[in-house]
């Protein structure tokens, strides 16, 4: 199964895959994601159905729609807006005579990096409410998932070093032994990890710091503004939270080598 959202990767699978299976992505933008995908992926609703008139002449085999939320999405609204337009979409194919069989609901479920994310519990709950009244409309219609961040976010616990303390920035900068060119890359699109101290005789005093990582690009900022005790000293060890998602996994995540580089005479 493939998933495109251009003539042209539709061509393209085509092209280099025998019999492929295709599902047409659409846009769903919601503001209440960390990560709008919808910026860089997704057709628009005039797009898709142009794709849908002429997969029968091109006998493109469309078979799915799927859409991705945005990632760290907190507003359960956002998937019933995107679930009404796919659902908009499979009757517009079907009055094509496409029978579309399968929708990827995506990913975008939040992890609790913050107290204002509702427990896992309050999305898959109103999730499955949400593919119950999907099953009432298509009951033949097979759905998908995709709970990455929710699934993996708390199974690994970051420990990094103060490494300089930078104490006449204000507030107060520390660097540690890590960086966002090092796993913590999110924090480049200013996503912000839960980050405490690690009981080395914390204060009960606490003050404001800035964090950053050891490179020498200014960019690498893994926390703008944080509570952390006052007596904290460099050797102390910072733990980020919830680190399981999108850190070590970025060493090998694209899976593509850097340009080669030729000597041009």
């Amino acid at each position: 199964m493939f998933s495109a959202d251009s003539e042209e990767e539709i061509r393209k699978i085509t092209r280099l895959a025998k019999n492929p299976e295709i599902f047409l992505r659409i846009g769903a933008p919601s503001k209440a994601a960390a990560f709008n995908l919808s910026e860089k992926f997704g057709m628009t609703e005039k797009y898709s159905r142009y794709i849908l008139n002429k997969s029968k002449k091109e006998r493109w085999n469309i078979v799915g729609i799927s859409f991705h939320i945005g990632s760290q999405n907190k507003d359960i609204k956002a998937w019933r807006k995107a679930i009404h337009n796919a659902i908009n979409l499979i009757y517009y194919a079907k009055d094509q005579g496409i029978e579309v069989t399968k929708l990827n609901l995506g990913g975008g479920i939040p992890a609790k990096y913050t107290a204002d994310v509702k427990p896992l519990s309050f999305y898959i709950k109103r999730l499955t409410s949400e593919v119950k009244a999907i099953r009432k409309l298509l009951p033949n219609l097979n759905l998908f998932l995709e709970p990455g961040r929710a699934m993996v976010a708390n199974t690994m616990t970051l420990y990094a070093s103060i490494i300089d303390i930078k104490p006449y920035k204000r507030p107060p900068l520390l660097i540690l032994d890590t960086s966002v060119f090092a796993g913590v890359i999110e924090a480049l699109e200013h996503f912000e990890y839960p980050l405490l101290g690690n009981g080395n005789g914390d204060s009960l005093l606490k003050t404001f710091y800035k964090v950053g990582g050891y490179s020498c690009d200014g960019y690498d900022i893994i926390r703008q503004r944080v509570l952390l005790p006052r007596n904290i000293k460099i050797g102390d060890i910072l733990k980020l939270e919830q680190a399981g998602a999108y850190t070590s996994v970025f060493e090998r995540f694209q899976m593509k080598p850097f340009p080669k580089i030729y000597n041009v005479k």
